[in-house]
């Protein structure tokens, strides 16, 4: 938890309901994360997080509707104070170009996710304590 005792807030969007749920469960279990909201489409992350105000945003690059580049591009541009981070299912390094140009915080790769988000969630847990 911060300084301030408020627990990191994370949105997870992912159009595979499976994987969504996973990474919900896995992330709930985590102290100081709570997960608020799940998306399946990129408009849905878009207006969850204008109501909901989420520190994270986890965003599927494949998205349907609106894919997670520009859901990114979109979430940064509105809520800049927002963190997002971008998953693949497919080499990171195909997507790191895009991810800066959107302003995205980094990609991860789907097939390491519980020890890629573990790390990042713990620099986001040390950034809200400094």
């Amino acid at each position: 938890m911060s300084k301030a005792g408020k627990n990191i807030t994370v949105l997870v969007a992912d159009g595979h309901a499976e994987i969504r749920e996973a990474v919900c469960e896995y992330l709930n279990r985590m102290p100081g994360i709570h997960v608020i909201a799940e998306a399946l489409n990129g408009f849905e992350v878009i207006a969850k997080v204008e109501r909901l105000k989420p520190d994270i945003v986890l965003l599927d690059v494949g998205l349907p509707e609106l894919n997670g580049i520009e859901t990114a591009r979109i979430v940064k541009r509105r809520f800049a104070s927002t963190k997002v981070y971008l998953a693949t299912l497919f080499d990171e390094a195909l997507y790191e170009m895009e991810a800066h140009r959107v302003a995205a915080e980094g990609i991860i790769s789907k097939s390491q996710l519980k020890r890629s988000l573990a790390s990042l969630l713990r620099v986001a847990q040390h950034q809200a304590n400094q």
